[in-house]
């Protein structure tokens, strides 16, 4: 390795084995599972990494961003020695500090003062520089006569006080800190700041984990985004950092839409509205013949309508994560084999045999989108196999895989997931109808639907800060009448908290007949609002807004979230807009 590269991680992987007991475990690491050979095969293969390739020059400061189980843990873990890879190579040129979690390494019932000690001893210092260094730390952690009490009575900002402070006292060649910058208060924080600037200007090698995507911009000079085990993009922080809220957005808007949804079908519950709306269950069924071959299944990709919804890369990494959205169901029974892997596809194998079959499941989110889903199979098989896709435990798609030596593509047309299964085949019953929140009113017009759009007119729940909104409001008039109508639209904060009325100026006049349908649309242009969650109130009048003359109002059944508003800005409830001007001495 070049002297100049202070990391490089080359075809890392990381593997762990899961055990469905604790005596397959213990016999597994005894060696004697041979013994039981009809406890079946051994623990199943999870990578919670694979195929990492990364090279860090010395005194580079890199951030690593991800969701939660995205592997992030795991890689500096490696770094460090605390595990070792599966496969590859890890490669740590120049000693290495690491703040992992709060108080990691630190005994719970020693003082400060000798956590402190023990910790520097360690790390190879001398008695007269460790009594240096004791000062330097009793003075910038400020924590006093607490630093001869138990490690154990500290509360949580103390204990990353001291943690951030001791391993950060020396100027090591490389500094890794797992989220601890953020630990503390605000004004340690400040003092936590201006420290890692002095490690940074040392040239020191950093390497930040966080979720608080300003640590990243501010400190890093480059990013990478990790997912489900694989670094997924490079590049520098401000790109890296769009690449990842777009992602995250994108699974907001979709669990927001997914609320609303069912909101006007009568739910309201915390459970209910939190909760997926569906479990797309995709069953593999193999050829039932001997062959040993069986079927390989390579790749699984959910669309809705030409849009990508959810991918699944089968024997990839991660690919048994039951809390991503699309994942293996691995059990004892389940009859898939361990990842396998060739030139240019990892799989799983479901071996043939009468009964064989294997699953895979997705947890839908799902809006008012009417859009017909569809999915794409990789696979490859001797002879040929099956597929069915269960939605609420109701079959509605089965179909054949026919028999390829060489990777093929069979793609399934699932059908519109606007309703339930049942609804597709039958349609809605009255009293499966969707239920809103509507108030006693005089009903002769009746608010159908209420859609929340981009300025692509395309449905959304989550909308950026200072980006165009629309709501669209579908009526539906009761009886045959020339209808006086004004439409009114209530932005609350989720707190109840009223933002605004946006009432029309105009009184609209409409001739309709029982049954037919109007729309309104109201554009906000820009959207003015704060980062925040809101709800909307949608009412209709005759005339005046007074009760007596409303024929309809549907209340907080519509949620939509603002955010990415500058960070000087996002803290507002409502931007007014206006223009500046200045003035000279001579007109003042």
């Amino acid at each position: 390795m070049s002297k100049e590269i202070a990391i490089s991680l080359q075809n890392v992987g990381k593997m762990y084995k899961m055990y469905s007991s604790r005596l397959d475990m213990a016999l597994e690491a005894t060696g004697l599972m041979r013994f039981f050979p009809r406890r079946g095969t051994i623990g199943r293969e999870f990578w919670a990494l694979r195929d990492i390739n990364l090279e860090v020059k010395k005194g580079k400061r890199l951030g690593i961003i991800g969701r939660n189980g995205a592997g992030k843990s795991t890689m500096l873990k490696l770094l460090t020695g605390n595990l070792a890879p599966t496969e590859g190579r890890v490669t740590v040129n120049g000693t290495v500090q690491a703040l992992l979690t709060s108080g990691s390494g630190f005994h719970p019932e020693f003082t400060g003062y000798e956590n402190i000690r023990s910790s520097l001893v360690y790390q190879g210092l001398n008695p007269d520089q460790i009594e240096t260094a004791v000062k330097d730390i009793a003075e910038f952690t400020e924590l006093g006569d607490f630093l001869s009490q138990p490690f154990k009575s500290y509360s949580a900002g103390m204990q990353a006080r001291l943690t951030f402070a001791t391993a950060t006292v020396l100027n090591p060649d490389i500094l890794i800190v797992d989220e601890i910058l953020g630990a503390g208060d605000a004004y340690f924080f400040g003092k936590s700041i201006e420290r890692m600037k002095s490690l940074v200007l040392s040239g020191a090698t950093v390497l930040i984990v966080s979720h608080a995507m300003d640590q990243i911009s501010r400190f890093c000079e480059e990013a990478v985004w990790i997912d489900r085990g694989k670094i997924v993009y490079r590049g520098s922080p401000m790109d890296t950092i769009a690449a990842y809220e777009e992602y995250i957005h994108k699974l907001e808007d979709r669990r927001l839409q997914a609320r609303n949804r069912k909101r006007l079908a009568g739910e309201s519950s915390a459970v209910e509205l939190e909760g997926q709306s569906h479990t797309l269950v995709i069953r593999f069924c193999p050829p039932v013949s001997s062959s040993q071959n069986g079927l390989d299944v390579s790749k699984v990709d959910l669309y809705e309508g030409n849009l990508l919804y959810e991918s699944l890369g089968v024997g990839d990494t991660q690919d048994s994560d039951t809390l991503q959205t699309m994942y293996m169901v691995l059990n004892p029974s389940s009859g898939w084999s361990n990842p396998m892997a060739d030139r240019a596809h990892t799989f799983r194998r479901l071996r043939s045999g009468q009964g064989a079959m294997g699953e895979a499941k997705c947890q839908l989110y799902l809006g008012n989108s009417n859009e017909e889903f569809s999915c794409e199979v990789t696979y490859r098989a001797e002879e040929a196999g099956q597929v069915e896709f269960w939605r609420e435990e109701e079959l509605i798609a089965t179909q054949l895989l026919p028999a390829s030596r060489r990777w093929g593509i069979q793609r399934v047309d699932l059908g519109s997931f606007s309703q339930s299964p049942a609804a597709n085949k039958d349609g809605l019953d009255a009293k499966d109808k969707p239920k809103i929140r509507r108030w006693p009113s005089e009903g002769s017009i009746l608010i159908e639907e209420v859609h929340l759009l981009d300025d692509e007119g395309y449905p959304r729940a989550l909308f950026h800060g200072g980006y165009p909104m629309k709501v669209k409001i579908v009526l539906k008039a009761q009886k045959s009448e020339q209808f006086t109508i004004r439409p009114a639209i209530t932005i609350l904060r989720v707190d109840g908290i009223y933002i605004t009325n946006l009432i029309s100026e105009e009184l609209f006049t409409a001739d309709l007949q029982s049954g037919q349908m109007l729309a309104f649309e109201f554009d906000f242009g820009r959207i003015n609002l704060g980062d925040n969650t809101y709800v909307i109130n949608v009412s209709v009048f005759k005339d005046k807004v007074i009760e007596e003359e409303r024929y309809d109002l549907v209340a907080n059944s519509y949620e939509f979230q603002v955010r990415g508003n500058p960070s000087l800005l996002s803290s507002y409830v409502f931007r007014h807009s206006g223009n500046w001007s200045m003035r000279t001495n001579g007109s003042i």
